[in-house]
């Protein structure tokens, strides 16, 4: 025990060298780390576990810009790389360069040789952070900061990956929008690495530890202008635009309030049923609920954007955008495209692979390939081709035509068109089946939506980060009542303290909608179905009466 105190102090006193700068003593205060500061236990604890050091002055200069080369040779330090021997006449860091070359830390894609003495930005400090822990990028669609626009996608992608593992929270909240700022572009500080490399340290020490121990801090974080104590209260406000006032009905929803959940329901409880909003609501016990996205309402009630319950995709489509619910409070807007990779015999590869168009939504098209589940219903509603009944993850029949649907499985509708007859060749009874879903963006970029327990999708967007973005076309709009009609409107919001809006106007176009929620201080919005479906019930009555039943809509609920 004695020898190990000993060594402890030894090494406490001796220190470490780092970026090529003589360091100070390990047991004297740094001169201009204020007691008290944001950084001072950072840069102390940082030291102690040998990461980074001072100047022989006695400082530690925690404002003062980081080359690549100094952060890089304290990540190495982190990782345990140690560098190789440097060739004469070689920049001071080359050895350990090409040490994190030789660990794939650095690539061509990552890095520049002629970076090497510039200041490095903060997103790479965090590219180089994570591939130094081994942990990929996963989704470079979504913007989580109100300044993600000015990273790069392979950048954006480790950025938002350092924010979903908790490494990073940004630099505070944007002044007109209350949205994350990350510091796009800004140089790292000393004192910003020290923070950063103890975050590393504890997450390659134990992730899960680490994770669970940041959830907790933020579901105590405090976000300005955010009543713990609210969760779910109304208004009506008048919103003038051009030349006209436009009322609308608001439901308020706190969601980051442990009291309060948001989900998504089907009319009649399946896909293509239908159902009196008040109704619905009351059945689940809502205390407010705004109807969803858009349906057939004089055909076959079949619904026509993303509707995701439980984790569960129950139907899917391709347009719009899509509105997210999570356990955490999670609120997020997003241009989500999935698509159904299915499997055959436990893999994904040819010839064992399949897809389909969708989910449990019936299509004209002979090469049309469906996948139907439970919540459909009992039966697939399709006469023609052939459908593959899987139970259990075992195909159990083929059979022409219509199925019935297993409640403990799902059917494959292959169309009759003769293109689909290689597809169809590749099931036999017997055999495991099963699927998975993969989501992009438009750019197909891969998005994580692995956060998110229910959703649905509309559209189109009304406003990103406090700006009014309205391009119903670029999401694949074509219908007048979206591109230029007016009419009864349904669309939910979110504010810069958190709060999200439900809200109903009598008449507006889609870009006067946009004017009626960035008015209202949306600082995220989305369009939902209008016209006759636009309603908005709240603590037993209407705010808004539908014209008819509607076939989904978002609930609200309210532990008391």
């Amino acid at each position: 025990m004695l020898f190990a105190v000993i060594a402890v102090q030894l090494a406490l006193a001796v220190g470490l060298s780092i970026g090529g700068v003589k360091t100070v003593q390990a047991e004297t205060r740094f001169s201009d780390v204020p007691p008290g500061s944001w950084y001072e236990r950072a840069v102390m604890q940082a030291r102690t576990r040998g990461m980074v050091d001072g100047f022989p002055d006695g400082t530690y200069r925690p404002e003062k810009a980081l080359t690549y080369a100094e952060y890089l040779s304290m990540l190495a330090k982190l990782v345990s790389i140690e560098p190789e021997k440097p060739a004469p006449g070689d920049h001071w860091a080359a050895g350990t360069i090409r040490a994190l070359q030789n660990a794939g830390i650095l690539d061509g894609a990552t890095w520049r040789p002629e970076w090497i003495q510039a200041p490095i930005p903060r997103e790479k400090a965090l590219v180089y952070a994570l591939r130094a822990l081994g942990i990929p990028p996963r989704d470079a669609s979504f913007d989580f900061f109100v300044d993600s626009d000015r990273l790069s996608d392979v950048d954006r992608g480790y950025v938002n990956t350092a924010y979903l593992e908790s490494l990073t929270d940004g630099i505070g909240r944007d002044a007109a929008t209350g949205e994350r700022r990350f510091g796009a572009g800004q140089t790292l500080t000393r004192a910003q690495a020290a923070v950063l490399l103890n975050q590393l340290f504890d997450y390659r020490a134990d992730a899960q530890a680490y994770r669970q121990k940041k959830a907790a801090e933020q579901a105590k974080e405090k976000i300005p202008g955010n009543d713990p104590n609210k969760t779910v209260w109304n208004a009506a406000r008048a919103v003038k635009i051009g030349g006209k006032t436009i009322t609308a009905q608001i439901v308020y929803v706190n969601p980051k309030s442990p009291r309060v959940k948001i989900k998504t329901a089907l009319g009649g409880g399946v896909v293509g049923g239908t159902e009196d909003l008040a109704a619905l609501a009351r059945r689940h016990g809502a205390v407010a609920a705004i109807n969803g996205t858009f349906f057939n309402a004089y055909s076959d009630k079949q619904p026509q954007g993303n509707l995701e319950i439980k984790g569960k995709f129950v139907h899917l489509s391709n347009v719009g955008s899509t509105v997210g619910f999570g356990k955490d409070g999670t609120v997020r807007f997003s241009t989500l495209r999935t698509f159904v990779d299915g499997m055959l015999r436990d893999s994904f590869e040819w010839p064992d692979n399949w897809y389909a168009w969708g989910i449990n939504h019936l299509r004209d098209e002979p090469a049309a390939i469906t996948l139907f589940t439970p919540e459909k219903g009992t039966k697939t509603g399709k006469a023609t081709g052939h459908s593959v009944i899987v139970r259990r993850g075992i195909v159990q029949a083929i059979v022409t035509g219509e199925a019935a649907i297993p409640p403990d499985g799902f059917v494959v509708h292959i169309g009759p068109d003769p293109t689909n007859r290689d597809i169809l060749s590749r099931f036999e009874v017997g055999v495991s089946a099963g699927y998975r879903l993969r989501h992009e963006d438009p750019a197909k970029r891969p998005i994580d939506w692995s956060m998110i327990d229910d959703a649905v999708g509309a559209g189109p967007r009304l406003v990103m980060h406090g700006r009014i973005v309205v391009d119903p076309r670029r999401e694949g709009f074509t219908d007048p009542k979206i591109l230029t009609l007016g009419g009864a409107r349904s669309a939910i919001g979110t504010t810069k303290e958190g709060y999200v809006m439900l809200v109903t106007v009598p008449g507006a176009t889609i870009p006067e909608l946009a004017q009626v929620m960035k008015a209202l201080g949306a600082v995220q919005a989305m369009n939902l179905d209008g016209g006759a479906s636009s309603g908005l019930y709240y603590r037993g009555r209407y705010l808004t009466a539908p014209g008819r039943a509607i076939s989904n809509a978002i609930l609200v609920f309210e532990d008391r």
